[in-house]
């Protein structure tokens, strides 16, 4: 047995971890769609990523090298109801704010099954929570679509896609593309 003055001094470094996601509050719809961007007929950039969606207007520049999409979330949706209330209507948290309640995030659903798109529900409600983002909160987008698919998708995924784009919201056209071209052309202009 050692005696513990005969120990060496061993120094010992503490990291701290951080206490689960950052504090987040809900997304407030942008204001500015009317004045902008109504009239112009600019097509609408969906980039639905198996982790992230990211939206934004095709026209719209960024200001820096730092200034991406508009939109950039997290491609799940959860229900949340509040257990105390028995009278309390569930709530849809999209994105990222799901993380304005822990019990939501084990309760997410996403449209991707392997990469591909085949789950409707969770497509229709993420599709929702952007074009609200965006500002559109009409029946109607009067706006083409632009939007991305993974390389050799099956056609059932641009079916369900186009179906939803076309009788759901009456979009006038929209255009698919390789996400993977998409980003070799952005990244090496």
């Amino acid at each position: 047995m050692t005696h513990p003055d005969d120990m060496e001094a061993v120094s010992t470094t503490v990291y701290t971890i951080p206490e689960g996601p950052p504090e987040t509050t809900l997304a407030v719809p942008r204001r500015d769609y009317y004045t902008t961007w109504h009239q112009t007929g600019a097509p609408l950039v969906i980039d639905f990523g198996s982790w992230h969606c990211r939206a934004g207007w095709a026209n719209n520049p960024p200001k820096d090298e730092t200034n991406g999409p508009l939109l950039d979330f997290e491609n799940a949706y959860a229900k949340f109801k509040d257990r105390k209330n028995r009278n309390a209507k569930p709530v849809l948290l999209v994105g990222n704010d799901m993380y304005t309640n822990g019990s939501t995030r084990l309760q997410s659903k996403t449209p991707f099954d392997n990469g591909i798109i085949c789950n409707a529900e969770p497509l229709e409600q993420i599709l929702d929570y952007a074009l609200l983002q965006l500002g559109i909160q009409t029946s109607r987008v009067e706006h083409p679509i632009v939007m991305t698919e993974p390389l050799c998708a099956p056609q059932y995924h641009r079916q369900l896609v186009s179906e939803l784009l076309f009788e759901g919201y009456n979009v006038p056209s929209v255009v698919y593309g390789i996400d993977s071209l998409y980003s070799y052309y952005e990244n090496h202009r």
